[in-house]
């Protein structure tokens, strides 16, 4: 999977965030006073915040390669297809322009 870079110290900080907000639920839901509606919105969100804190550390652990190389790279690579194929339709369309091949579907 190739991921738009990411400065590793904006990671720690949205996984310190994430952490935070997670014991401050985790608090909430201790107490005993909580309607169930909003006992099950918590957990809910309690869920949420562990894949997202989960997706983060495996971005902080990806090798520095591939988290600040390999995306530049690959937009290189489609910025030169693409670059090519313009090319190929510029140079068809200046055959059939001076009549260098024959147009498909007609009988000359």
């Amino acid at each position: 999977i190739v991921m738009k870079p990411q400065l590793s110290a904006s990671l720690e900080e949205q996984i310190a965030m994430l952490d935070l907000e997670r014991d401050y639920l985790e608090r909430g839901v201790r107490v005993n006073g909580l309607a169930s509606e909003v006992f099950q919105e918590m957990e809910v969100r309690l869920g949420e915040i562990d894949e997202l804190v989960k997706g983060l550390e495996e971005r902080k652990a990806m090798s520095p390669w591939r988290r600040n190389t390999l995306y530049p790279c690959c937009l290189l690579l489609l910025l030169f297809v693409t670059g090519l194929s313009i090319a190929m339709v510029a140079l068809n369309i200046l055959k059939l322009l001076i009549g260098y091949g024959p147009v498909p579907g007609i009988d000359g």
